[in-house]
């Protein structure tokens, strides 16, 4: 090929090509898109009206991100298909310049809508083809209760009817606006919009100190996020993103089948303390302060003595065993330790079992205070043991192993 001195255009969108320098195929293209809608123009000029597709309706330019969402002209016989390409279209005309800003928002909204239509037919396949809503969930990143609360045809249990899942376009700014209220004072407005059960149970004094008790916690209220609506049976559930200068929440407003509200909830991002606004906010919860590590002595008291209790009945329980095994059965074994030694003597086998049943209820009592101080209090051994048993312990105990001596010298004598 020669060289070419004048620009040129390009075939397909007419704009001017740059002087071409040097041998080689004289360019007619500006680049590969408008090459490859060339072609196609080529493929529709031999075939009219494939599959009959209304060419009135279609414009002949196309757009690779259209190309790549209709599939080819097999994909754009699904409807969903057909509205999600001339939505792109749209946008894409009114982007490029052709069109207003205000052509443009239009475009992209119907464009958002057509793009939400496509994946509830996407996702509708998928469950017609055996797929579960946990492979859906993970590949919306959600979980499957979400994908479905957003995308599944739930039936209605009582009738066998596909329960409904449109949901009121006032429901959203409904529900901002109630947590607006709270912040503004302004409860007369809020039990007006509350049903028969809640309305019975809240009153503004309530209300009151329960936003008071939520600026105690998180500060100033700075406001609302984007809300968000869905059908939960009969009902529909709000949730909001609630921001205060020290945290966040998320807010939960239900309102039933006749727009009144049957819940008002408050739950924290994440943890917290219970806090709701009324008997309907189950599980609703409100963000704590870390609780700091605490150090009770009292407890820690009661259970080193009840240790050293159990080591103790343990040793005069072990010192019987010994008794038995070392004693001979006609020996005989004191009771009773006074000023003048060992007395009250009685057969070994009585001897040996006297004293850890003495010992043994005197742990009793031990323990029982241990179980009363739990009852109280429900947070362990906070009641102080007494501390004059176990001294009685340890003085059984040694009593015990003199007793055993002396035993052991007058067998010996």
């Amino acid at each position: 090929m020669a060289d070419v001195a004048e620009p040129g255009v390009c075939a397909a969108c007419g704009r001017p090509l740059p002087p071409q320098q040097g041998k080689g195929r004289r360019r007619r293209y500006c680049d590969a898109r408008c090459r490859d809608t060339a072609r196609r123009d080529r493929v529709r000029s031999n075939h009219p009206h494939p599959h009959g597709v209304n060419e009135d309706l279609t414009e002949s330019g196309r757009h690779e991100y259209v190309d790549a969402i209709g599939g080819g002209a097999h994909g754009a016989e699904h409807p969903v298909a057909v509205q999600l390409a001339q939505a792109a279209r749209r946008l894409v005309a009114t982007l490029g310049g052709t069109g207003a800003p205000r052509d443009a928002l239009t475009a992209a909204r119907d464009l958002s809508a057509a793009a939400d239509a496509a994946l509830q037919a996407a996702i509708d396949l998928a469950r017609a083809a055996g797929y579960s809503w946990r492979e859906i969930g993970e590949v919306l990143g959600t979980s499957r209760q979400a994908a479905f609360q957003r995308f599944g045809h739930p039936v209605d249990p009582r009738t066998g009817e596909p329960m409904s899942r449109e949901v009121p376009p006032d429901a959203a700014d409904r529900a901002v606006a109630i947590f607006a209220w709270h912040n503004e004072g302004r409860w007369d407005e809020i039990l007006a919009q509350l049903d028969d059960r809640i309305g019975a149970r809240l009153d503004a004094d309530l209300l009151a100190r329960g936003w008071a008790h939520m600026a105690g916690l998180f500060g100033r209220f700075e406001g609302a996020g984007e809300p968000f609506a869905r059908r939960a049976g009969d009902d529909v559930l709000v949730d909001i993103p609630l921001h205060w200068e020290a945290g966040d929440a998320r807010g939960i407003v239900r309102f039933d089948a006749e727009g009144k509200v049957a819940g008002l909830a408050i739950r924290p991002l994440p943890g917290g303390t219970p806090c709701s606004f009324g008997p309907h906010a189950q599980g609703a919860r409100c963000p704590a302060r870390p609780l700091k590590p605490s150090i009770d002595p009292g407890a820690d008291m009661s259970a080193l003595i009840l240790a050293i209790d159990s080591v103790l009945l343990l040793g005069i329980i072990g010192m019987s065993v010994y008794g038995v095994r070392a004693l001979p059965a006609d020996a005989q074994l004191p009771l009773h330790f006074g000023l003048g030694g060992y007395n009250n003597w009685q057969p070994r086998n009585v001897g040996l079992l006297m004293w850890p049943v003495i010992a043994a209820a005197a742990y009793v009592i031990i323990v029982v205070s241990a179980g009363k101080g739990l009852h109280d209090t429900g947070h362990g051994l906070r009641l102080p043991l007494p501390v004059g048993l176990t001294i009685a312990l340890a003085v059984i105990l040694v009593n015990y192993v003199g007793a055993i001596r002396a035993a052991f010298n007058r067998v010996r004598s």
